[in-house]
Order: C-alpha cells, then sequence, then structure tokens
C-alpha cells in the first residue's frame, strides 16, 4: 500500500511531498544537511506519528504505523 510522506523545514517553509512505493520506501532529493525537519506520513488505513528529524549525510527515517 502507498502512503505520502511530507518534509516541512522546523520554523516554516516549502512543504515537498513523495509517495512511497509497494514496499514502503520512499525518498527525497536535494535536502539541505544541518537543518531540522518535520516528516509527516498521510495513509487511508493507518496512522503515523510525525517526527522532528535533524539531517546529516546519511539520514534515514522508518514510520511505525498504528492502526
Amino acid at each position: 500500500m502507498r502512503a505520502e510522506v511530507s518534509l516541512t523545514p522546523a520554523g516554516g517553509g516549502e512543504t515537498r511531498t513523495t509517495w512511497t512505493n509497494n514496499f514502503g520506501y520512499y525518498s527525497f532529493d536535494e535536502v539541505e544537511v544541518g537543518r531540522n525537519y518535520i516528516i509527516q506520513v498521510n495513509s487511508k488505513r493507518y496512522s503515523f506519528e510525525p517526527q522532528v528529524v535533524f539531517v546529516t549525510e546519511e539520514t534515514e527515517v522508518n514510520f511505525t504505523a498504528s492502526p
């Protein structure tokens, strides 16, 4: 099942969105390193808690679904 993932700079700014693939993987290109971002997942079937993430060169974020 696919879900929409949004990325917003903490403190405000333009929100970018992408969709997960059928295996739940997603990515964002050209994300500025050294900043905090709020990442949210929207799904019709599950709910997810937003996460605040400090981005480094190799940042990876995983979400766990709640029914």
